[in-house]
C-alpha cells in the first residue's frame, strides 16, 4: 500500500517533514491533529496516536488492515543456503 492512499482517507493531514505528518485519528473524536504517520525507506508505514489508540482501531476505521502497512512481498522467503566444502577439498 502506497502511503498515499492513506492519507487520503485521513483529514486534516499537514506534512511534518520529509515522509511524516500529523492528521486527525479516524480511531477517536479529535479535533486536533493527534495521529503520527510516517513513511519508511522499505516501504513499511508507522502509525501512532498520541491519544493511544491501537493500529488495528486506526486502520479498521479507515477499512484498512495490519498488512496494508507493509509492501507486498514478491514471492515466498527462501533463507539462502551455502555449500560447505570440506578443507581438504581445496587443497
Amino acid at each position: 500500500m502506497s502511503v498515499d492512499f492513506l492519507l487520503g482517507r485521513l483529514s486534516r493531514v499537514k506534512a511534518r517533514g520529509s515522509d511524516q505528518w500529523m492528521a486527525c485519528c479516524p480511531a477517536h473524536e479529535d479535533r486536533t491533529a493527534s495521529l503520527s504517520i510516517k513513511s519508511m525507506d522499505d516501504g513499511r508505514v508507522l502509525l501512532h496516536c498520541f491519544a493511544g489508540c491501537t493500529p488495528d482501531d486506526i486502520l479498521g476505521s479507515v477499512g484498512l488492515e495490519f498488512g496494508d502497512l507493509f509492501p507486498e512481498r514478491i514471492g515466498h522467503y527462501i533463507p539462502p543456503t551455502r555449500n560447505r566444502i570440506p578443507p581438504s577439498d581445496l587443497l
